[in-house]
């Protein structure tokens, strides 16, 4: 990225005993020259990225996002470059450690109210955050979430999936999900690199050659995932299968302040189960609770580069509805 930035570890304290960094990347810089009075300046950007990935997956979108404020992108705590603790095996315990960090993270750089957009289980964690500090919150934006719907009770009928499917889910359902990229050791960029081609070839436009885009991006997600899996161990713990949530996210927005703007970008073609406008307007029917909701027709569950234009103008304009929210406060 030419955009310049400033990366460091945010020391948070302990998870379950401990210590725990999280790497952090700021893009961006604060004005020299104070605002004029009476107008704040635009509320910072936080980005957390979904499971297996890192923050590095939103290189192409800050550049459109940092024009106008700052932007942070973290690795959450078990994934990528930040610390590996041990997460609870309890799941409801595991959220709130995920919650915890968050919140010693913004406390330690002293950012009052953010925009938060997290992307699948970033998602979900943003959501999960904002439900418990909803007053560090000026705008809610979760990218493809996972884990919002209930999951089917008729889920093997509805799908007609045959005995050898579910057999496999079963013996799968007991391991962490990337267990077998770990196995094959230091042939695993080699594999993400023929079971990925499509999300590797995303991220061309950041590269000089084909070549260096099928080099950089296999072993920046190899190396995501390849250190202790205490973060997609956490994950394990709260998936139901790996689809669905065991404390499903979208009835618990009913307890969502108002106060939280809230904007909802599903994919198009992604395999998470999009939820109606309508649906989200029965959960928060508060007439002050500002909620959208926007289907990107042409995007995969990688919502942020499939249509990124559309995207990065989506989240511009979901922080202004934040700062003039926040104006108005």
């Amino acid at each position: 990225m030419k955009l310049p930035s400033q990366g460091f570890y945010v020391d948070i304290g302990q998870i379950n005993g401990q210590s725990c960094r999280i790497w952090t990347r700021r893009f961006g810089s604060t004005p020299s020259v104070p605002s004029p009075p009476g107008q704040r300046e635009p509320l910072p950007l936080v980005l957390i990225h979904g499971m297996a990935s890192g923050l590095a997956l939103f290189a192409l979108n800050i550049e459109a996002w940092a024009r106008e404020r700052l932007v942070y992108a973290i690795d959450l705590p078990g994934f990528a470059r930040s610390s590996r603790p041990a997460f609870s095996s309890d799941p409801e315990t595991a959220e709130g450690q995920f919650v915890v960090a968050l919140e010693e993270w913004r406390r330690q750089l002293k950012l009052a109210k953010i925009c938060l957009l997290g992307h699948s289980f970033g998602g979900y964690l943003s959501c999960a955050y904002a439900l418990q500090h909803p007053e560090h919150v000026g705008h809610l934006i979760a990218a493809d979430p996972w884990g919002f719907p209930e999951r089917p009770k008729d889920l093997a009928q509805r799908y007609n999936l045959p005995w050898y499917v579910k057999a496999i889910f079963g013996v799968a359902r007991h391991f962490n999900p990337l267990a077998s990229l770990r196995a094959v050791g230091p042939y695993g960029p080699k594999v993400v690199k023929r079971m990925r081609p499509d999300l590797i070839r995303k991220f061309r436009p950041l590269f000089t050659s084909d070549e260096e885009n099928m080099e950089v991006v296999p072993n920046y997600i190899y190396h995501c995932n390849v250190q202790t899996p205490s973060g997609e161990s956490a994950f394990h713990s709260l998936m139901s299968s790996f689809a669905w949530s065991k404390f499903p996210m979208f009835p618990r927005l009913a307890q969502l302040s108002p106060s939280v703007p809230l904007t909802v970008i599903y994919g198009g073609l992604s395999w998470v189960t999009a939820i109606p406008a309508e649906d989200f307007a029965t959960i928060r029917p508060d007439p002050q609770a500002y909620t959208s909701v926007k289907i990107l027709k042409q995007s995969s569950h990688h919502v942020y580069v499939d249509e990124m234009d559309l995207f990065n103008d989506l989240v511009n304009k979901a922080c202004v509805v934040s700062q003039e929210k926040f104006k108005a406060t």
